[in-house]
């Protein structure tokens, strides 16, 4: 526990400047008389974050607070939880051990952020929630409230907090502290290419690397030093920017750090004069890809349609270079899995997409079945040298769904989540290479079968 805990704070050293702006959210139950912590989200912002007003009807409370106005340090908030009670404004808060004793810690050093980023995450587990409450009865007196809601997980996501089930948890996180700056571009044989990081964090400890892809091949690779870029105030963040040569059409793809850290990537492109023609085309109908990323954005059960992310992913994979037929959103064929892909090899990725969990509709099962029956179809018809890889591609994060990934690994399912949506979207500007897609894929799925019997 202590090693955990340590090396966390090891990694948020760099960014102690911007402590000021961490906030914890907080989802606590009234259990046999004491305030009982069932979820919990410290977050080192690395800018300040509007805070969401509190919450308590009955038994339930939520609420969000910034540590500096309640007299925490991140590390003071750790050290309270660890020792099983946290003094918060509305009383002492107890984080009960699981039921055999003692905590459960994770550090994940590489845990996927939005947009490419990549944070820091420390999970500490304790008592079974299933112990404390009735989410049942919890989700009444929810929608009975002055400010209701629909059900606990739609509490959860007002306060930034992910669905949870099984034991009681905290995740502290440290954010991405330097990002690529989308807002520029490559202009003819010109590009800007530039970082955002926060006003208090040091530029010194900047640095952007970059590659720059022409005709599907580096051309150019280098970094340059906070030192050696043009700063600006923006508000809350700095952007640092500077010009390189490039052949015409290039795509640079470059790579933000901070503290001898790479925290974020992404591609800096013409929009108007790119590599990827299917995209290019798409964009006539779709100018940036709008629609499409507004489709992937929506949350389940607030406008979101399965058909309408079903159709989003087979457009992505379209522009990738597969050959996509979207068959599951129609009644005929209501058997059939959400998508079948091909590569121009002739390989199958059999596709279901869900906006939830792997297993909501029995969604896992039947993508394994699925492409058994298409495996057993090509074996039939002499085609048996062609690989058949079962994906399941869901809108929610990969923390949301991380206790599902070792049973879809278990049958050799490659999963897409956000962030591998978000990632695809990012690459969607250079030549599409569907082979090589595929190839990672099938390495990822055989990694992680290994790694169960490891």
């Amino acid at each position: 526990m202590e090693k955990f805990i340590l090396e966390f704070l090891r990694l948020a050293e760099p960014v102690s400047s911007v402590a000021k702006h961490a906030t914890f959210s907080y989802l606590v139950i009234r259990h046999e008389g004491r305030l009982v912590l069932i979820q919990g989200r410290l977050m080192l912002n690395v800018i300040p974050h509007d805070l969401v007003q509190s919450f308590q009807s009955g038994d339930v409370f939520a609420g969000q607070l910034l540590l500096a106005e309640i007299g925490k340090t991140p590390e003071d908030l750790l050290r309270e939880l660890v020792s099983g009670v946290l003094k918060l404004p509305i009383g002492e808060v107890y984080f009960d051990k699981y039921e055999g004793g003692g905590y459960s810690c994770h550090l994940d050093e590489n845990q996927p952020g939005t947009q490419q980023g990549r944070n820091v995450v420390l999970t500490i587990s304790g008592r079974h929630r299933d112990t404390l409450f009735d989410v049942n009865a919890v989700d009444w007196e929810l929608r009975a409230a002055v400010t209701p809601y629909q059900n606990l997980n739609e509490l959860l996501a007002q306060y930034r907090m992910a669905p949870g089930s099984g034991p009681s948890w905290v995740e502290a996180s440290i954010a991405a502290a330097a990002e690529v700056d989308f807002s520029l571009r490559v202009n003819g044989t010109k590009a800007t290419i530039g970082v955002v990081t926060s006003r208090d964090l040091d530029p010194q400890s900047v640095f952007l690397g970059y590659r720059v892809l022409s005709n599907n091949s580096v051309t150019a690779r280098s970094q340059i030093t906070g030192d050696n870029l043009d700063w600006g105030e923006d508000g809350n963040l700095i952007r640092g920017h500077t010009e390189i040569d490039v052949p015409n059409a290039a795509i640079v793809h470059c790579f933000a750090g901070y503290a001898g850290r790479a925290q974020h990537h992404g591609f800096i492109v013409d929009p108007d004069n790119h590599q990827n023609a299917r995209r290019s085309t798409y964009e006539l109908f779709d100018k940036n890809l709008d629609n499409l990323k507004e489709i992937i954005s929506r949350q389940p059960g607030r406008g979101a349609r399965s058909d309408d992310f079903e159709a989003a992913i087979s457009w992505l994979l379209w522009m990738l270079g597969f050959s996509p037929a979207m068959l599951g959103a129609t009644p005929l064929l209501k058997e059939a899995p959400d998508i079948i892909a091909t590569t121009p090899n002739g390989h199958y990725a059999v596709v279901e997409c869900t906006m939830g969990l792997l297993k909501a509709d029995s969604k896992l099962p039947k993508v394994v079945s699925r492409a058994n029956q298409v495996r057993d179809q090509l074996e039939k018809s002499g085609s048996a040298y062609l690989t058949v890889l079962p994906v399941m591609v869901t809108s929610l994060p990969k923390s949301d769904i991380e206790a599902e990934l070792p049973q879809a690994a278990a049958h050799g399912v490659y999963v897409v989540t956000r962030e591998g949506i978000e990632a695809a979207l990012a690459s969607s500007w250079v030549l599409p290479d569907p082979e090589r897609f595929f190839s990672e894929a099938l390495e990822a799925v055989a990694a992680a079968s290994s790694s169960l019997s490891s």
